[in-house]
């Protein structure tokens, strides 16, 4: 599976619940099936990036208990929107959730190899985001500073991580000197 197969899979699941084609219980299931599935998936595809096959099944727990917790509001909101639009509005934060296991997959699997902070496609960039752009450092270092695309709701970025679309790419390139600024945010 992959991303786009994520997304699919969390659309077909909306669209089943919202014109009454499966019980608010159907979809919790399917949805934590999904969630139990792709989120080991998403992390092995980041630790794969870096050469390895590593899992670490408490990291990954955690993320899927997480997103468990918002499923029945998820759910409600299925049944009760007539609209899909903003459903699926709503379903890509379900599935920037994948970007940020794949990316905390990297992070903890490519210890010493370089990963650089890279923008996408976003048509508005969040002043942090910017600001983290084009920085390079060993994955151990972006683990340790806790700054790190998407992972909502983040204290690192102006955006809060919810729509963030930035990733890590592992680069040859040498490390920008000095620490990773942590941009402190006044709430």
């Amino acid at each position: 599976m992959s991303l786009d197969d994520y997304r699919n899979e969390i659309q077909s699941n909306i669209e089943a619940i919202n014109s009454g084609i499966i019980t608010r219980q159907q979809f919790i299931t399917n949805m934590e099936i999904a969630l139990n599935r792709e989120i080991p998936n998403a992390f092995l595809e980041g630790s794969q990036e870096c050469g390895n096959d590593n899992i670490d099944e408490l990291a990954i727990e955690e993320v899927i208990n997480s997103e468990i917790e918002h499923l029945n509001s998820l759910a409600i909101s299925s049944e009760d929107d007539p609209f899909l639009g903003p459903l699926f509005l709503r379903a890509e934060l379900w599935v920037n959730r994948y970007r940020d296991v794949r990316n905390l997959g990297m992070m903890m699997s490519c210890g010493d190899q370089h990963l650089e902070w890279m923008l996408r496609e976003t048509e508005d960039h969040c002043l942090s985001c910017i600001r983290y752009s084009k920085i390079i450092k060993p994955a151990s270092e972006w683990l340790a500073s806790g700054v790190r695309p998407q992972h909502p709701p983040n204290d690192h970025l102006v955006c809060g991580g919810w729509q963030c679309d930035c990733e890590y790419r592992i680069t040859d390139k040498v490390a920008t000197p000095g620490p990773i600024p942590v941009v402190e945010l006044i709430r």
